[in-house]
């Protein structure tokens, strides 16, 4: 199913399908809400990390900053920097994201290749 922008609605569940049962089998506890409180919690060290599949450049744009304050890297899900450059279609993209410290960071992205 497409959205009125575009957006493949099927792939974007069956990603974060796959990334939730990665994450299910090798975490503690998984909290599963869009609740953008979570990056927060990542900063102040109440949560371990973040993963998130469809975040706006607002949701991240200020987080970011705090979050690399705190000593946490942000990354897309493959490893790779996220684009945070505002352009005409910023309103409409989708950004999959996630934060930890930087060692976690590293085995998020191994585990989910």
């Amino acid at each position: 199913m497409n959205g009125q922008d575009g957006v493949c609605f099927d792939e974007i569940l069956a990603e974060q399908d796959r990334t939730l049962g990665l994450l299910v089998r090798n975490a503690r506890a998984v909290r599963c809400n869009h609740s953008l409180r979570y990056l927060a919690y990542v900063a102040e060290d109440v949560y371990d990390a973040f993963v998130y599949h469809s975040l706006g450049l607002w949701d991240l744009l200020g987080q970011s900053v705090i979050l690399a304050e705190a000593g946490a890297a942000v990354c897309s899900l493959d490893g790779t920097p996220v684009d945070l450059t505002p352009d005409v279609n910023s309103s409409n993209r989708i950004i999959t994201a996630m934060g930890a410290n930087p060692a976690l960071l590293a085995r998020l992205v191994e585990l989910l290749k």
